[in-house]
């Protein structure tokens, strides 16, 4: 982390991660905070076993998805993209709930 702190925010932060315990993806979280963006690719077989590590990587800041071996890196990146645009539905699902609803 020291490293990462000398060279805070000049570009974007990438871990290529496997299977880790909660309390190692906890403990990484943070680290989002070094670069400009954050990008975590968590490579497992069982992406649901996975998916309590993506999600506290992706509260300390990191755009994560998890992969499986097989996955060719242009499918791995686009999942980010992915991410996005499933984000984006759900945050315009939620205007549309708030709108029928009368003040």
């Amino acid at each position: 982390m020291d490293k990462l702190a000398a060279h805070r925010l000049r570009g974007p932060v990438l871990a290529l991660l496997g299977n880790m315990p909660l309390s190692e993806a906890r403990a990484l979280a943070p680290a989002a905070g070094y670069g400009a963006n954050a990008f975590a690719l968590v490579v497992t077989d069982h992406p649901r076993h996975v998916q309590p590590v993506i999600e506290a990587l992706k509260l300390g800041g990191w755009r994560a998805v998890a992969v499986s071996s097989r996955t060719d890196l242009p499918a791995a990146w686009a999942g980010f993209d992915q991410g996005e645009i499933l984000a984006a539905a759900a945050a315009a699902m939620d205007v549309r709930r708030g709108a029928a609803v009368p003040r």
